[in-house]
């Protein structure tokens, strides 16, 4: 069975402002660290780790259980703060972007993202326009989702991108038929399990997702593969994605009625 391990972060940013990078707003605050937490995290990481993380595209010769660091939805923060520490250790991260968004304020620039590549990190799709729940979109609109941002990225980097990541959390069954279809052959999900599957010919891999809740051991244990810890983000995921496909819309603005109370 094939198994790997898979943390997925968002923005880093100063403390006490949020909005400096990557999309805005109360709830996409609950990502992003600040540049002391990020650190602590990346420190306890590291000392839980045998060696260095893997790439993705070293999951397809897999006969171990490698760890991944992955980053969603990523901003300017990408480029001014996360890759540099990465670089520090000798660690390669895996940026997945929506490309409606380049260019924008608090996002990256063709040119730094570009960089990213030439610097060894991973660079692939997060959508082009990362809709509220991909799921629920028609297949010819995950198509071009898929397609448009696969095409403008890849023209960035001079390189085919075959990673992607799905927006929000809303994986199905058809979803990944659709990355798939659309040149995808490793698309990462929010479903925190450590085994990962082919669905025809595009592996289909779980992550572990870091709020800012989420503390610096948290993160230790998680990377160490701690079967309490990871089997307890497997059981709340679960149960909160039953409520995403019963509620659909509804759970969004509950989610963001809590949001706005925890303020």
């Amino acid at each position: 069975m094939m198994k790997t391990i898979c943390s997925m972060y968002h923005d880093v940013i100063n403390q006490g402002n949020p909005d400096e990078s990557g999309f805005t707003g109360k709830g996409p605050a609950n990502y992003k660290y600040s540049f002391e937490e990020f650190s602590n995290h990346l420190n306890f990481i590291s000392k839980s780790l045998k060696s260095k993380p893997s790439i993705a595209s070293d999951l397809k010769n897999n006969t171990s259980k490698p760890y991944l660091i992955t980053f969603d939805d990523v901003g300017l923060s990408a480029f001014t703060v996360i890759a540099p520490l990465l670089d520090s250790l000798g660690w390669k991260g895996h940026f997945f972007i929506s490309t409606d968004f380049i260019d924008k304020p608090g996002f990256m620039k063709n040119e730094q993202i570009k960089e990213l590549h030439q610097r060894g990190h991973i660079i692939g799709s997060h959508s082009c326009s990362h809709p509220k729940i991909f799921s629920k979109l028609s297949t010819p609109e995950m198509n071009y989702e898929w397609s448009k941002s696969i095409d403008v990225l890849s023209g960035i980097i001079n390189q085919s991108v075959e990673l992607a990541s799905v927006p929000g959390g809303f994986y199905s069954k058809k979803v990944g038929l659709s990355a798939a279809q659309n040149g995808i052959k490793i698309l990462f999900t929010s479903e925190p399990h450590q085994r990962y599957y082919y669905l025809l010919d595009c592996l289909i891999v779980g992550r572990y997702t870091m709020f800012v809740s989420k503390t610096a051991e948290f993160a230790g244990k998680i990377a160490s593969g701690d079967l309490l810890t990871c089997f307890g983000e497997y059981a709340y995921w679960n149960i909160k994605k039953l409520a995403k496909n019963l509620a659909g819309e509804y759970y969004l603005k509950f989610r963001n009625f809590v949001i706005e109370r925890r303020s």
